[in-house]
């Protein structure tokens, strides 16, 4: 599982929409899409129901957010806190 896309698809789920994601984090649109849907062919599942002017999570997505989301919030404090020195390895 690419955990970059894992990433986006997370960020996608907790701003609620693609657009919205982009804003929010100045990625592109496109590329917030495109990796969604590589991590969708990759599970083989939908993470999202798409509709003309609706996103929302399926139960598979929902999961997913839920389990992936404090994982990848814990490496990303994990890494800021070794950038900055506070948990160097001896």
């Amino acid at each position: 599982m690419d955990l970059l896309a894992l990433a986006d698809f997370n960020l996608v789920a907790r701003h609620g929409g693609f657009g919205r994601a982009a804003r929010e984090t100045g990625r592109p649109k496109a590329t917030l899409s495109r990796r969604v849907a590589e991590l969708e062919a990759d599970l083989g599942l939908r993470l999202f129901e798409r509709g003309a002017r609706l996103l929302k999570l399926t139960q598979e997505g929902r999961a997913l957010h839920e389990r992936t989301g404090a994982l990848l919030a814990e490496i990303d404090e994990t890494a800021a806190a070794l950038a900055s020195g506070g948990d160097r390895p001896r």
